[in-house]
């Protein structure tokens, strides 16, 4: 991750309550361990992914941390679904 993201992440992270996972597999240790130590407000994780409802991997991954552990997670199949049809909900209010 690059550094400038790796700062604006600490900058924001104890005001994140939902978190977007969006082509990724949940195995990057350093970035895991980042959010299960400063993610302390995280309400819902929300999965993009087409895969995760056959094999879990992603879910599997972050229940190893425990800021990820009380989060209510959220799996959308595909991308082509989040930005056509689910993105208005969570970002127009």
């Amino acid at each position: 991750m690059p550094y400038f993201h790796q700062d604006s992440m600490r900058s924001i992270s104890s005001d994140v309550e939902e978190l977007f996972i969006i082509g990724w597999k949940g195995k990057e240790d350093v970035f895991n361990r980042f959010i299960n130590k400063r993610l302390s407000n995280l309400k819902k994780i929300i999965i993009v992914s087409p895969h995760e409802k056959e094999n879990g991997e992603i879910t599997k991954e972050l229940q190893k941390y425990d800021k990820y552990r009380g989060a209510e997670i959220e799996v959308i199949h595909d991308f082509e679904t989040f930005v056509l049809k689910e993105f208005d909900n969570y970002f127009i209010n």
